[in-house]
This record gives C-alpha cells, structure tokens and sequence, in this order.
C-alpha cells in the first residue's frame, strides 16, 4: 500500500510539465521564400532588354490580475471601439494592420528608392546655371611687347546629356522594378503581421480553453480532496496517505491555474496592445472556421509561388541586377553630350603701343561626342555586375524552393492534425467512460485513491492533446491560405 501512495505526486508532477508553458504550439518558423520559370537557363546579358516581368497579382476576454498588475499602457494605446462584444480573426487581422509601423515603414522604404531613382536620371535633364567671372592676365604678345589683359563675362551656361548607351532606357526599366519591389516589400511586411496577428489571436484561444477546462477539473480536485477527508474523518479510509496525496494534487492544480492566469493576462495585453485594442474593451474570441484549402500538395506549391512576396522580391532583386549589367556596358559606348553660353562680356587689353576696348553679347554652342577606347575598369565592372545577378537568380530558386519545403510542411501538417483529432476523439470518449466507472468505484470504496487520481490525469492530459492539435491545425491552416494569397 505504501509503495503505491507516491505514484499521484508522480503523475501530478508529470501533469504539471505537460500542462507548462512551455508546450506552446507557436515555435519558431522558416520564413517564407520564391522565383520564376526556366531558371535553369543561362543569363543573356547581351541581348539588350530586361528578361520579361513575371505577372504581378492585384492588390469575451478573461478577467485579468487586479493590484499590482494593472496594465500600464492604458494610456499609450489609441482605442478602437467594436461595434459588437465578438471579435473574429480576419476581423483582428484588420486591426492589427491598421498604421502597422513595419507596413508603412515598407511604403517609405519604396518612395525612397523611387525618388533615388528619378535624381539618376535628372541626369538627362538640362543642367542651366548663372555663370559671371572677372580674369586679369599678363602675357606677352607677338608685336607689341608686354600686354596686361582685363575681361569679364556673365551669362547662362546650359548642358545636357544627349546620348550614353542607352543608359536612359535601362533607368526607365530600373524605376518600374523599383516600384514593383517597393510593393511587395510593402505586401510582405503586411503578411508578416497578419501571421503575427494569427499567432496572437490563436495564442489566447489556447491559453483561454486551457484556463476552461482546467477550472472543471479543479472543481473535481476539490470535491475529490472533500470526499477523501469525510472518509477518512468517519473511518471509512485509514489510510493517511490518500488524504496527503488528494492534498498534493489539489495544490498541483492551483499551481498550474495560477500560471495559467499570468499566462493569460500577458498574452491579452499583447493581443490588445497589437490590435490597438482598448484595454478596458471587452471582447469575446471566436473560434476559427477556416479549413484546409481543398487543392492537391502540388497545385498548392504552384498557388504559393505564384503568391509568394517573397519570391516577387527576389524576382525583381534579380531583374535590377541583370539591368545592372546592362547599364554598365552602356558605359563603353558612345556619349553625346550638348553645351551651351549665352551672355555679355567686357574685355581692355594694353599693350606697350595700343588699348583696345571690346563689349556686347557673345554665345557658344558645341557637341562633343566621346568614346572610351580602353577602360579596364569598365569591363571589370560588368563581370562584377554579372557575379551579383548570378547571385540574386540563385536566390530566386532558393526562395522557391522554400515556398515548396513550406507549403509541403504545412500541408502534411494539416492532413495529419486532421488524422490525430479523430483518434483523440475516440480516446476522449473512452477517457470519459474511465473517469466515471473510477469515480463510481473510489465513491464505493472498491478503489483507492490513486486509481481515481490516475484516470484524471488520463483526461487532463488528453483535453490538453485535442486543445493543443486543433490550435496547431487552425493555425498550420492559416498559414497556408496567406501563402496562396487567399487572405488577401
């Protein structure tokens, strides 16, 4: 008898490990990656032209701690009122994206490049600037001996860029990549929050259908711990240990609600803080009814890459540099450049015999037209140009080939969840019929203590199974339709 009184602290110490914190389902993902067709083909990079665009795709919460752990950002946060006490998740995934930093951040990041772009090709604009000068010199002059000159000129010069290799056409292409680029930051940046905005709100789903199952079987540790003590007080049980265990169980469980209870208030700041929530706002999680999508493993990966910010963005990284290359063999061609002087000007010149004065408007106009004949830093430019556009396409296959990894994960993921719950279901029904027959059995006296405590921790650990499964299919699925564009 003795040696079996020990066996409820075990089990209550392994229902405590399995009911921590630490068996959160949201651990740390790969981040989603993609690239175009015929990537196993060579680079031209002497055709003249960009390679073709890939197409582009159009556009009731828990009571919380009291005291000491009021929220103190109540002030910090602006407040957005719901119209109703139910919040869904494409509804919080509207909140948390509303003013995102990291999403405007994204569009700043886009006009930036495209500004930087347009000052390079300013480049062929006119260049007009105000010129005015005064030159004193003494040279000698072939009759006259010793002449001291004086002169001074004002006037408009102007200067433009006719003509460098097509330079300006590669420009023209850069600032649509750079527009598309900008873009898909900015659309990547939103995924990403709504991801994180997923794990939030299935994160307190989690943590409040704990607290909810934990709060019956605390109703059941304590009728158990009652029970034991009137048998023992009426003679029915003399066996100490049973009042000792149902004591430890019954503090067990105290524990495990107490974390439970910060848990669930940290998690609620963040959610609120997140959605821009009031933290006074009262709102009720409704739990999600999305499904995985009904597509085969392979039109999945298709969907996703064709989706996928990600592998847009190592597309045109890729495009920018192959312009690079082409840019910069522009700079061995020919340049035209066109100069003109319009103006006044006064000029005294004295010599040893004459003086003579000269005034009035004088203008210059030339073309000059250059063309390196050797320039070896050019054509170390273009291989370098050619080493980095080689890099960014194996980036391009690199992304894709995450999409696929991920999007198969996820899948496999899914269908599996979906399997698991099923043989949990069964499991929980069997789990409940035990619980009752060994109720009714310890209520009899034909059980000890332990049985009854066993068959408990039995359930505890299987709610915790299902709870723990569905949050991880809900949120394996979610994931799977942002990466095929479904949440858009």
């Amino acid at each position: 008898m003795g040696s079996h009184a020990f066996k409820p602290i075990i089990l209550v110490a392994t229902a405590v490990s399995l009911l921590g914190v630490q068996n959160s389902v949201f651990k740390s993902r790969n981040k989603i990656a993609r690239e175009p067709a015929n990537l196993q083909t060579p680079i031209d990079y002497g055709n003249g032209s960009l390679p073709p665009l890939l197409v582009e795709n159009p556009e009731k919460t828990p009571s919380l701690p009291s005291g000491s752990f009021r929220n103190t950002v109540d002030t910090a946060l602006p407040a957005v009122q719901l119209q109703e006490g139910n919040l869904t998740l494409p509804t919080y995934l509207e909140l948390i994206v509303h003013d995102n930093t990291g999403i405007s951040n994204g569009a700043y990041d886009a006009k930036i490049e495209q500004l930087q772009n347009l000052m390079d090709q300013s480049r062929y604009d006119f260049d007009i600037t105000f010129q005015t000068y005064v030159r004193g010199s003494q040279l000698p002059t072939p009759t006259e001996g010793m002449g001291t000159t004086l002169e001074g000129r004002m006037g408009i010069q102007a200067d433009k860029l006719l003509y460098d290799g097509n330079q300006n056409y590669y420009r023209n292409e850069n600032t649509t990549l750079l527009e598309r680029l900008g873009k898909m930051k900015k659309l990547s940046a939103k995924e990403q929050v709504k991801l994180y905005g997923i794990e939030l709100y299935l994160r307190l789903l989690e943590l409040q259908g704990r607290k909810n199952y934990m709060i019956r079987y605390q109703d059941i540790s304590d009728k158990l711990y009652q029970m034991t003590m009137q048998k023992y007080q009426n003679g029915v049980n003399d066996n100490p240990y049973d009042q000792i265990n149902a004591k430890i169980d019954k503090i067990a469980l105290e524990k495990i609600m107490l974390g439970l209870q910060y848990d669930l208030y940290s998690a609620t700041v963040a959610f609120k803080q997140a959605g821009q929530i009031s933290p006074r706002e009262e709102v009720t999680l409704v739990w999600p009814e999305i499904q995985l999508p009904d597509y085969s493993a392979e039109d999945l990966q298709k969907k996703a890459i064709e989706k996928s910010r990600q592998v847009e963005i190592a597309d045109a990284v890729f495009r920018l540099k192959t312009g690079d290359i082409l840019s910069e063999k522009g700079k061995d061609d020919w340049q035209v450049n066109l100069n003109g002087f319009a103006g006044a000007g006064y000029s005294k010149t004295t010599t040893n015999v004459t003086t003579s004065n000269s005034t009035g408007g004088n203008w210059l106009v030339s073309l000059k037209a250059t063309h390196p004949l050797y320039n070896n830093s050019i054509d170390l430019g273009i291989e370098k140009k050619m080493v980095e556009a080689l890099r960014e396409k194996n980036n391009l296959r690199l992304a894709q080939h995450n999409v696929v990894l991920r999007v198969n994960k996820l899948f496999t993921d899914c269908e599996r969840e979906k399997q698991m719950l099923k043989l949990l279901s069964v499991q929980k029904e069997l789990m409940e019929r035990h619980l009752k027959i060994s109720k009714y059995r310890f209520e009899g006296g034909l059980d000890p203590y332990v049985a009854y405590a066993a068959s408990m921790k039995k359930m505890i650990e299987v709610e915790e199974e299902i709870l723990v499964t569905k949050i991880r299919q809900k949120r394996n699925a979610y994931e799977l339709h942002l990466l095929t564009g479904d949440l858009d």
